[in-house]
């Protein structure tokens, strides 16, 4: 938030970027070993024999730990990344408390101005930064590293997500951010689109707890990792009208929104 707050008062322009097959891009750690099997379609085409087995040397969809090898790798890149403009270096520097930010800077520059911010997400980027050479120059430099897909520029009339946040720019120059769409999509997945909302929800009063055994050592500890309480519910516990009491809930704050 205080990024695009500092993007609108230097009126900068926002786009939206994704890497294109970015777990690829990605190796997997040496002394990391992953055997895997190809997709049974594969093999009943005949494109793979049967019994073939495979080991990984990149990180792919489907694997848990693919998103952690593609950060490290993504953040590693963007480390690196320096480029020039008007015979000016520049770079990107990761923020301390908050390793999803970047920002632009000049290198060698006293004042260490904020020319842009860099915004990631897994394999989205958000890109604040004013038109020109400098913007120009990361976006090149970081194509000559990975696929990027065409860029999403965020203007009036034609708004943008990222995050699952929708962003819409005013005539002037105010960002006006909301989830109408997320919420209409839960609310039709659960057929309340219409449902009647409502300001307040009445929580349901837990159940009577049994009691945590006292652990008779520190042995036995160990044995009593967490207490099957029963509380809070879990998703198939929790009760259809408490359920639809929470998507009444949010039905009224669909036309919230930060601006």
């Amino acid at each position: 938030m205080a990024s695009l707050k500092l993007g609108r008062k230097k009126n900068w322009t926002i786009s939206k970027h994704d890497v294109k097959g970015a777990f690829p891009n990605a190796k997997v750690p040496e002394g990391k070993v992953i055997i895997v099997s190809p997709p049974p379609q594969w093999v009943a085409w005949g494109l793979v024999d049967k019994g073939v087995l495979w080991t990984l040397d990149k990180a792919v969809y489907g694997l848990r730990e693919s998103p952690k090898w593609w950060g490290d790798c993504r953040d590693k890149t963007l480390r690196g990344l320096a480029w020039d403009c008007g015979g000016r270096n520049y770079y990107l520097q990761q923020c301390s408390s908050d390793t999803q930010l970047w920002t632009i800077r000049e290198l060698g520059d006293a004042t260490q101005e904020v020319l842009g911010t860099l915004a990631v997400y897994v394999d989205d980027l958000l890109l604040q930064a004013p038109l020109g050479g400098v913007r120009d120059g990361l976006l090149k430099a970081m194509e000559v590293r990975w696929t990027l897909t065409k860029e999403v520029t965020l203007q009036v009339g034609c708004p943008l997500t990222f995050l699952g946040i929708e962003m819409e720019l005013r005539a002037n120059g105010d960002l006006f951010l909301h989830q109408r769409a997320f919420i209409d999509l839960i609310l039709a997945k659960h057929g309340l689109s219409d449902c009647n909302p409502i300001t307040s929800v009445q929580m349901e009063s837990p159940p009577d707890l049994p009691e945590v055994p006292e652990p008779k050592n520190s042995r036995s500890c160990n044995n009593i990792v967490e207490s099957s309480t029963g509380w809070p519910p879990g998703p198939d516990q929790t009760s259809p009208t408490m359920c639809r009491s929470l998507l009444r809930r949010l039905r009224s704050i669909r036309n919230g929104a930060l601006s």
